[in-house]
């Protein structure tokens, strides 16, 4: 590291009040490693030292913000003012124990909330007032917005081999210059930004994760994060920047995907087979992504080969900020609670995936699950799987992360007002039952304003021929007498009937169009149905067998995954030699001859773009698009033609990552391809997704801009044939 980048490196942490210092090629933020005793400042710091490395700072920035002027005597007496009060401004052993959370995990200090508090401590003691001086104000807003990303960036520490190249000055800069949105923007007193301060750093210091990936041999094998099932709930806000360390303690690769996050400018983190390596047994790779402009209920699971089937998925709920009302009733639920549901297979992901790999469907699951535990009605040892107090109302978030069964739930005494569906606000109507197809999240509101006792929660299989599942947990009334009722809420009809019910319920959610989501602005604003579709993809799904195998295809191209990623591929410029771009055509032509290859759509930047999935089949199917949410406008049954847009809704339809599409039916989305990238449209059934009903789509900017997207970070692992080469020139502002 050349000497003017330690120079920077110091100063931002000085800044911060606290000692940079590079060593052995490790940034340490806070210059100890953990568990050393803390030296004490540096006393060799002079005033000099701090205008030299400050000039370079402004340098670094020039016009970008209204800093003070150095040679100011308000500025001489703030540095004074600094340097007498060092000692109290460094965090003490005793203080340092509070931050550390796990062995292995992210230590977040608060130096640079304490450095704030001590200028706003001398602006009070010089008797201004912060509303009257703008250039005071202007650099407190300022300092408010370094708090954060100096924070995030230079006090997160992660313990183990990777940081010194996940850092680099360059990274550091450009993320000061581009500040984020709609941070501490027009706060006029004091407080309020002294406030606003104090939620950044606790939100990026709350978005630090560690996932220590296991297996519990003993049940089939499951797949624990940090020895839960389902893992670990990662909570957050609109924007803020997730940084998830994942390290891998199985025999096999590892890959997380993080299901409904967009991934704004950023597929680099999408954890793809068609975007990234995998994380090799025994090692660890740390994911960063911002969730940007979203709200609502997603969850994150494992991409790698079957073990989706073994567990390793758990929720990310992604909270709107203070200032944007939620449109809830008043007061907010008391509290959230995650459940997962989802079909089960005894045999374990390893036999699962041997079945796939020899030709055969893995069949009917062996049951239903809430959360990893499938009780029977009357069960005595059963725990509560949550409680709640009387005349209190509570948020479920469901979520449907099975491998191919739809699920319905429903509360015994107790309905269910709609609020969310992945990121979207919903028209809040009043359900009892509520189908959750695979890959599907919801947000429900459910008040405790029944006789106080314990309540079975139901979740039980949706169109599975001959044979239903189902499965119970239970919901306990605090302080409550008596135990649930035997007497379960009958489940929806099947059969014919059973998909005529659901696809009006289907129809019956709406997108609500005064409520605002991640922006201040309504979601209604947005008037998807006044654009013009500029681009039609008619999609087919087929079953059919190849060289004696099952093989799930779309419009007659059954995806096959390469050793090099495709995104690495396309970067490098290499991409011919591992894949062809469209060799699947926008409509279908003869399905019945079914081609494995990689199948890689390449798109328009910004087109507007219609996709139809016909289902030709007897069974329910269900799929995800990543990088982008899509309008579920339209859901019918028989085989579509442009003349059915006339149903198409499209003014309330909801906006959304998944969708099902019926037996012998059709359904119609419509998104705007504006998120550059590598994007995987795939089956959420897994046995379909992992034998090939699958496609990518490529989405360049032509500007190859960082306007548009994100270089490759240099964490990233690199494999495949791009393996060793030299990295591309890198995209620039």
């Amino acid at each position: 590291m050349s000497e003017i980048e330690r120079r920077f490196l110091d100063t931002l942490l000085f800044w911060a009040t606290q000692k940079g210092r590079i060593k052995d090629g490790r940034l340490r933020g806070h210059g100890m490693q953990v568990g050393e005793t803390v030296s004490g400042p540096r006393e060799d710091l002079s005033s000099a030292e701090v205008k030299k490395g400050y000039e370079f700072l402004l340098s670094l920035v020039p016009g970008r913000w209204p800093l003070p002027n150095l040679c100011s005597p308000l500025f001489q007496k703030f540095i004074d003012y600094i340097l007498q009060n060092v000692k109290d401004l460094f965090i003490n052993k005793k203080e340092l124990d509070k931050f550390v959370l796990l062995k292995n995990e992210f230590l977040v200090l608060e130096g640079s909330l304490k450095y704030l508090k001590t200028f706003l401590d001398f602006i009070k003691d010089s008797g201004m007032e912060l509303e009257k001086s703008r250039m005071l104000f202007n650099h407190v807003e300022v300092v408010t917005r370094n708090a954060a990303y100096i924070c995030y960036l230079c006090f997160v520490e992660e313990v183990d081999d990777n940081l010194a190249s996940s850092l680099r000055p360059t990274q550091l800069v450009t993320l000061l210059i581009h500040p984020p949105e709609d941070l501490c923007v027009d706060q006029e007193k004091l407080s309020d930004i002294l406030n606003c301060a104090e939620g950044l750093i606790a939100k990026v210091a709350s978005a630090a994760y560690s996932f220590s990936v296991e297996k519990a041999e003993e049940v089939n094998p499951a797949i624990l994060i940090n020895g839960l099932f389902p893992g670990p709930r990662i909570n957050c806000t609109s924007n803020n920047n997730i940084v998830v360390n994942v390290f891998n303690h199985l025999d096999e690769p590892l890959r997380f995907t993080w299901n409904g996050i967009q991934q704004r400018k950023n597929s680099w983190q999408d954890g793809t087979p068609g975007t990234m390596c995998t994380i090799m047994p025994g090692t660890n790779f740390t994911y960063r992504f911002q969730v940007k402009d979203q709200i609502g209920s997603f969850f994150y699971f494992p991409t790698t080969d079957l073990h989706h089937a073994a567990g390793g998925f758990g929720p990310i709920n992604i909270h709107s900020r203070n200032l944007i009302p939620i449109p809830f009733a008043r007061p907010a639920p008391s509290d959230e609670y995650d459940v997962f549901v989802g079909d089960w297979y005894n045999k374990g992901y390893k036999s699962l995936k041997k079945i796939l790999d020899e030709g055969r469907t893995f069949g009917r699951p062996d049951g239903i699950h809430i959360n990893g535990k499938s009780l029977k009605v009357g069960d005595k040892d059963a725990q509560p799987l949550f409680t709640m107090e009387a005349g209190k109302t509570y948020r479920y978030r469901f979520c449907n992360a099975g491998l191919r069964t739809s699920v319905n739930v429903r509360f015994q005494g107790h309905p269910m007002k709609l609020v969310e569906i992945e990121g979207s606000h919903t028209v809040q109507n009043v359900y009892e039952f509520l189908d959750l197809h695979v890959g599907q999240c919801a947000s429900v509101l459910v008040t405790a304003d029944q006789e106080a006792k314990d309540y079975y929660l139901v979740a039980s299989s949706r169109f599975l021929k001959n044979e239903k599942f189902s499965t119970v947990a239970i919901i306990r009334y605090a302080n409550g007498k008596g135990p649930a009722s035997s007497d379960l809420p009958a489940p929806p009809p099947e059969n014919t009937q059973g998909i005529a019910w659901s696809m009006n319920q289907f129809r019956s959610y709406r997108w609500n169009l005064t409520a605002s989501a991640a922006r201040p602005n309504p979601q209604g604003s947005y008037h998807y149905g006044k654009i013009n579709i500029t681009r039609t993809l008619k999609i087919v799904n087929t079953r059919s067998q190849v060289d004696g195998k099952l093989r799930f295809s779309l419009n007659g191209i059954s995806h096959a995954n390469a050793e090099t990623p495709f995104k690495l591929a396309e970067y490098f410029g290499v991409g011919e030699k591992v894949f062809k771009y469209d060799l699947m055509s926008d409509e279908p032509s003869n399905t019945d001859k079914v081609t494995v290859v990689p199948n890689i759509k390449n798109a328009t930047f910004r087109n507007f773009v219609e996709i139809i999935f016909e289902n030709h089949e007897k069974t329910i199917q269900s799929y995800h698009l990543d990088g982008y949410a899509f309008f579920a406008v339209a859901v019918e049954p028989g085989t579509w033609n442009p003349e059915k847009r006339k149903n198409y809704n499209l003014v309330d339809a909801i906006s959304r990552h998944t969708v099902q599409v019926y037996p012998n039916s059709w359904t119609a989305v419509m998104t705007t391809l504006d998120n550059s990238g590598m994007w995987n449209l795939r089956s959420d059934m897994w046995e379909r997704y992992y034998l090939g009903q699958q496609l990518y789509i490529s989405v360049l900017s032509p500007a190859r801009s960082l306007r548009d997207a994100y270089n490759i970070p240099d964490t990233n692992p690199l494999c495949g044939i791009v393996k060793g080469m030299p990295m591309p020139k890198p995209y620039t502002a």
